[in-house]
């Protein structure tokens, strides 16, 4: 079906004929072809295209940018020096917590401002809500299209009545949920099919506007997950450091055992340690580092430091490193530890002065070696006919220790004894010479490990022990035998019993004499113990800020963003496609209150005072003859501006019942096209649509000047 219009002298007759070839757009002959606006078209959707693609592309490519230049991975480091997080299991509330605090476990850091990449990110938002109207000029194409064909082709019920085409034209208009509701509220209320292309215009809009909230939303759970905390970021590099330790290859080649080079009995079957040096088999001997051993012991050397290590157990470990030992360096090392346990022996007056040790071959010690007594002993006299004590090689060590005075009594003080008197480990008194004080012997037993352990972070982290040889716990007992003549080693079993003493249980006394034998001991075998070089090391920085951006909220907006810009670009080339833009340009800009405006109120030669009559002969229904003022002088321009007449040809002969109006589009004798209503083959005035959306927006101080005309005239 097609419309011919007769345009005799001064009215415009259009009736509905039959188009030879319904599939064919074509105009009837005799009618100008609508002119083409290529230029116009082009420029509308590329403004469709870059308006709302360009804010996206401008916030997301800098984001990511920032985020991947700047990027650091925490965890570079060696695998074995590597923490792993403990598994916390997490009920419902606190994985909703994690997701809406900080946007999930996974997460980029970035050393960059997070306030910076959070501002570019929400530059999209912002710029969204103005880009609805953009893109919906593009879906306006679509639709020009789609009343261009179904106004020329059958016989227009597949037309979009005047409400329907009223509300076509606010959802073009892209202004937000208030078109789609419309929409809904008429198709529920009236019940008629919404024709297209309403409902594809409709649920475009929806999307966008949809997609203007989401994105939003997005970019609020982007921001508030983005922090900035204090992370530690790992350096994995070559060893540089000595922490472990080592027997030395200088004083020990070929072990612990040095051997005995002594030619007389009884010297020649006797262990000799290699870090005790013997000046010609003399009873006199001497440590390899004895002033730093004694650095060490007391807690005060720079090269070598005894420390400790307590396992899930509860074992404590004692250990040979560095104090150079710090949080800023991760490592792996090995090294000598010790182990010692003491418990309390039956105590009488009968017992040495002072104090003192002697080695045992088995932990009843049964079987026991020369004594080596404390720094109060006549050493003279010993040396004058000194005998080497016999270190037994086994491991773990077996000796006996005892004090007498440790605590020393106070004669200042009636009844000062600090045990209980339930405790009967510690035999006091009140004078052994003067002062007087506790007496107490102990069984203690240390076994000597070879460790690999892990520091990680300032404190071990692994710490895995293998028993020693015998030679080596042999070589760590042996100053306290084989170098008893030196001072040095009866003062260090002095300030053990000395601190032990402190402690004023029985229990507590034999613990803390046992921590401080592990410390003597390795502390009296550093001159042979060297540094070793770290197996493995890395550098750790735990003081550096960064920004914490969460990979959920990013893709998650990135996704959203990218399906935005997609949309938009498979919209632009389908309209450039298949729409014949420069064609539906021109009708699709009269899709619109400007649009309307400009095509029933803005002719030349229009006068302010003119008005009232101008809009009335062209809105009212034409019962009679038009009155003499609104006769179309022949000045007129007829063919930019046809005169609608209500009715203005015959019905389709015949008895076909009455259709409902429906609004197409005409061409005019001058190319453009003309809104038309259609019923029964008669088009009429577009009044509704006019007093709905023209008169409204007039009022509302939009269409500019022909605003305002509209407003003058009501």
């Amino acid at each position: 079906m097609a419309f011919k219009l007769d345009t005799t002298e001064t009215k415009v007759t259009v009736t509905s004929v039959v188009d030879s070839a319904p599939n064919s757009p074509s105009l009837e002959n005799g009618i100008q072809r609508p002119e083409q606006r290529p230029w116009q078209a082009n420029l509308a959707i590329l403004a469709g295209v870059l308006i709302p693609t360009i804010p996206i592309l401008v916030a997301s490519g800098p984001l990511l940018g920032l985020l991947f230049h700047h990027r650091i991975d925490l965890n570079p480091g060696h695998p074995e020096l590597r923490v792993t997080a403990a598994n916390v299991d997490k009920n419902i509330t606190d994985w909703i917590s994690l997701i809406r605090k900080e946007g999930g476990e996974w997460a980029y850091y970035v050393e960059y401002n997070p306030s910076t990449l959070t501002t570019i990110a929400s530059w999209t938002s912002r710029i969204l809500p103005w880009c609805a109207s953009t893109i919906m000029a593009l879906v306006a194409f679509y639709a020009a299209r789609n009343i261009i064909l179904k106004s020329h082709r059958g016989d227009g019920s597949d037309l979009p009545n005047p409400k329907q085409l009223t509300i076509l034209i606010d959802v073009l208009k892209g202004s937000g949920w208030g078109p789609v509701k419309d929409t809904v509220l008429h198709r529920y209320r009236t019940r008629e099919p919404l024709v297209a292309p309403l409902p594809a215009s409709t649920m475009v809009l929806f999307a966008i506007t949809l997609l203007g909230i989401i994105i939003p939303i997005l970019d609020s759970w982007f921001g508030v997950a983005t922090t900035a905390p204090v992370v530690t970021q790992l350096y994995p590099r070559s060893s540089e450091h000595s922490f472990g330790r080592a027997l030395s290859s200088a004083y020990c080649p070929s072990g612990p055992n040095a051997g005995n080079s002594c030619l007389r009995s009884p010297y020649n079957e006797t262990f000799w340690p290699c870090s005790v040096l013997n000046y010609w088999c003399y009873p006199v001997a001497t440590l390899y580092g004895l002033a730093e051993a004694s650095k060490t012991a007391q807690g005060v050397s720079t090269l070598n430091k005894v420390w400790n290590y307590t396992d899930s157990s509860g074992t404590t470990y004692y250990y040979l490193g560095s104090p150079s030992q710090s949080a800023v360096i991760d490592y792996k090392a090995h090294t000598i530890a010790t182990r010692t346990h003491s418990i309390l022996q039956d105590t009488s007056m009968d017992v040495f002065p002072n104090v003192g040790i002697a080695f045992s071959q088995n932990p009843q010690l049964s079987v026991a070696g020369d004594l080596v007594n404390g720094p109060n002993a006549d050493l003279q006299a010993e040396r004058s006919n000194y005998s080497f004590p016999e270190i037994y090689s086994t491991n773990p060590l077996y000796f006996g220790a005892w004090a007498a005075g440790y605590p020393v009594a106070d004669p200042s003080t009636v009844q000062n004894n600090p045990f209980g008197s339930d405790d009967t480990g510690v035999y006091w008194v009140e004078t052994i010479g003067d002062p007087g004080g506790a007496i107490w012997q102990l069984n203690c037993s240390t076994a000597v490990y070879e460790v690999s352990y892990t520091w990680i972070d300032g404190a071990v982290h692994t710490f895995n022990v293998s028993q020693a040889t015998a030679d080596m716990a042999a070589l760590l007992g042996a100053p306290f035998g084989y170098a008893a003549n030196l001072s040095s080693v009866g003062f260090a079993l002095a300030s053990a019993a000395e601190i032990a003493s402190t402690v004023n249980t029985s229990v507590g006394l034999a613990a803390a004499f046992a921590h401080q034998m592990d410390k003597n001991l390795l502390a009296y075998s550093v001159g042979v113990l060297d540094p070793a070089l770290n197996l493995l090391e890395q550098g750790r920085n735990s003081t550096l800020r960064v920004a914490r951006v969460p990979i959920v909220p990013l893709y998650l907006l990135l996704a959203t963003k990218a399906i935005f810009v997609i949309v938009v670009l498979v919209l632009a080339i389908g309209v450039y496609c298949f729409s014949h833009p420069s064609e539906t340009e021109a009708v699709r800009a009269a899709l619109s209150a400007k649009g309307l405006a400009e095509a029933h109120f803005q002719s030349p030669g229009v006068m302010q005072a003119n008005v009232v009559k101008e809009v009335q002969s062209r809105l009212a229904p034409d019962d009679g003859p038009a009155p003499h003022d609104s006769v179309v002088k022949e000045s007129d321009d007829l063919t930019s501006q046809p005169r609608l007449r209500h009715a203005a040809t015959a019905p389709v002969q015949g008895t076909a019942p009455v259709q409902e109006a429906k609004v197409g589009l005409l061409p005019t004798l001058d190319g453009k096209w003309q809104s038309v209503m259609v019923a029964n083959g008669v088009w009429n005035s577009i009044k509704p649509i006019v007093q709905n959306i023209v008169v409204s927006d007039a009022s509302a101080g939009g269409l500019g000047d022909v605003g305002q005309v509209i407003n003058a005239w009501k």
